[in-house]
């Protein structure tokens, strides 16, 4: 793994540990936070029930790997996937800078959401 081949999600990574951020989360927010990305743990399911803008979403399940990503979730939407550990919510847009042909693993949670090109086959 080099530096130049590793993907800053944004800048800031918030992780919602406790429950009230976890139930909370980017409820009764206008625009996504700026420079920033939401990670859910232990979450494989999301809802937009409430939200005014659309999301993108990756699933990643409990070695990091993605394991689905959706683009531009829009209120009113669910998603999830049954592997999924971890959520982790970005900007629209975030999905589109992330090649279509590749799997990402998250090596690196805070105070970055990093990932990388994995190279081998994953099951």
């Amino acid at each position: 793994m080099t530096t130049d081949t590793l993907i800053d999600l944004a800048p800031q990574t918030v992780i919602a540990r406790s429950l009230w951020a976890r139930t909370r989360g980017l409820l009764g927010t206008r625009q996504f936070p700026a420079s920033t990305v939401w990670v859910f743990p232990r979450t494989n399911l999301i809802h937009m029930w409430g939200m005014q803008y659309a999301i993108d979403v990756l699933f990643v399940d409990r070695h990091g790997l993605v394991r689905r990503r959706v683009a531009n979730l829009r209120p009113g939407r669910i998603a999830g996937h049954r592997q999924a550990h971890w959520t982790i919510e970005c900007p629209v847009g975030t999905v589109a800078r992330l090649d279509p042909d590749q799997t990402y693993r998250v090596v690196q949670w805070e105070p970055t959401c990093r990932l990388e090109p994995v190279s081998e086959e994953i099951p």
